[in-house]
C-alpha cells in the first residue's frame, strides 16, 4: 500500500454496476473503534453504487491474501465476501483466525 498504484475499472454486469479494484488495497467497514479494516490484493464492489448512499444493497468480494482486522484479532483467507445488508462476512476456503495474546499482568 506504499507506492503501488491501484487500477479501478467500472462496468455493468447483469444490470448491476461493479467496481473492480486491482492492487493491494485497504477497505474500511464502519467507523471509529468499531470499524473493521480489510486489506486485499483485489476487490469487487457490486450493486447500485452511484445511485445510493446506502451500502446495504452492495456486495463486496475481497480476493488474494485477504487480512481482516477486527479489534485486536486478525482473520486471513484467500477470499472473503461481505454483504452490508446482513452485516456478515463470509469466508471461502481455508482461513486462519489469529487472536491477540492476553495482556501479561
Amino acid at each position: 500500500m506504499g507506492d503501488e498504484q491501484l487500477q479501478v475499472k467500472h462496468t455493468k454486469q447483469d444490470g448491476k454496476e461493479q467496481f473492480l479494484i486491482a492492487g493491494r488495497c485497504r477497505l474500511t467497514f464502519g467507523e471509529g473503534k468499531d470499524a473493521i479494516v480489510a486489506a486485499c490484493d483485489r476487490a469487487t464492489i457490486r450493486g447500485s453504487i452511484l445511485e445510493t448512499a446506502d451500502w446495504k444493497g452492495l456486495e463486496v468480494t475481497m480476493n488474494g491474501n485477504v487480512v481482516l482486522h477486527v479489534g485486536k484479532s486478525e482473520l486471513r483467507a484467500e477470499k472473503i465476501r461481505y454483504r452490508p445488508a446482513d452485516g456478515q462476512f463470509e469466508l471461502d476456503g481455508v482461513g486462519t483466525l489469529l487472536l491477540p495474546k492476553p495482556d501479561a499482568e
